[in-house]
């Protein structure tokens, strides 16, 4: 095989591998574009240097939804991270999804605040103080969170 083969041979992969991570950004984009439109929010699409991106009010409540990457070599994961900024209520809450690691935990002593909303007490995790957080997490704010998941 001469030279000028072997050139062609490594020109065509390499056309080859844009092309493909072309079409997969694309996509990518074609989904979170959808998913901006359904939920109001901007739209800042994926490139060959940046992750997709949306950000906006829920509700009235600022929302940003991003890709981060975590871990190292084989174990790196991608994972999709809501952020919502809830207005100051005065009180400490946390909120997170609830995952086979979380309801171990909870053999362990893992906080998690059952709201009497099985949709909702299934899909999170809530922590704080249970006396305030079952007046200020009414079904509206609920509601909101369980469409952002």
């Amino acid at each position: 095989m001469g030279p000028g083969l072997v050139f062609l041979f490594f020109g065509a992969m390499v056309v080859f591998a844009i092309v493909s991570v072309k079409r997969q950004m694309d996509a990518t984009n074609a989904e979170w574009a959808r998913a901006a439109r359904t939920l109001g929010l901007s739209f800042t699409p994926r490139s060959m240097t940046s992750r997709p991106d949306l950000s906006g009010a829920v509700d009235g409540l600022g929302v940003r939804v991003t890709i981060e990457q975590r871990g190292s070599g084989k174990s790196k994961k991608s994972y999709t991270v809501f952020r919502v900024a809830y207005p100051d209520a005065g009180i400490d809450i946390g909120i997170g999804p609830e995952t086979a690691f979380h309801r171990m935990g909870k053999w362990f002593g893992v906080q998690d605040i059952e709201l009497g909303d099985p949709v909702f007490d299934e899909a999170f995790i809530v922590a704080g103080d249970p006396s305030s957080l079952a007046g200020w997490l009414t079904e509206s704010r609920r509601l909101a969170i369980l469409r952002l998941a």
